[in-house]
């Protein structure tokens, strides 16, 4: 015997749907196209970062210092940089693929809010959620390593402007 009363769910608060509002699945697609050039820009970054790297690296090791470099106007030679060089290079080959985890969840992001859009259903907006969460964890744990890597190159580059000082007389 059917009843003519919607079937009761004891986990829903009282007045509360379990669908998604039209109006929040429209204020998260309106997001998305900001999303996705957030993203690609990311993906962009990355690939010119890479090859910025790649060709440091490559110039660094193969073409190195000139032969006999003009001396300073003190007349002593200038300092050879050439094994910083590749190593630069290196450092902005692991710089690009950071640059990929915050894109790469920014992607999924755009993509579960395309999923949101074409269902409608409380699932996919906690992936959308939970993928937005995901973009914001990468960011913080990227922010937090930056920070640390740039005080500690920061102490790095004072320990050695003081160890190579002149003494005083």
């Amino acid at each position: 015997m059917e009843t003519p009363y919607p079937p009761s769910n004891p986990a829903a608060a009282p007045g509360m749907s379990l669908e998604v509002s039209p109006s929040s699945v429209q204020i998260l697609c309106a997001t998305r196209p900001w999303v996705v050039f957030c993203a690609v820009m990311g993906f962009l970054g990355a690939l010119m970062t890479l090859a910025y790297g790649i060709m440091m690296t490559f110039f660094g090791v193969v073409i190195g210092q000139p032969a006999t470099p003009p001396p300073t106007p003190g007349g002593a030679p200038p300092p050879n940089i050439t094994p910083f060089i590749p190593t630069l290079g290196i450092f902005y080959l692991v710089l690009a693929v950071l640059y990929l985890l915050p894109s790469a969840k920014l992607w999924k992001f755009g993509s579960a809010i395309k999923r949101l859009r074409l269902s409608g259903s409380m699932e996919d907006l906690e992936q959308v959620i939970t993928q937005q969460r995901g973009f914001w964890k990468a960011l913080s744990i990227l922010i937090i390593v930056g920070f640390v890597t740039g005080v500690i190159f920061f102490l790095i580059m004072m320990m050695t402007i003081m160890a190579t000082m002149p003494k005083p007389r």
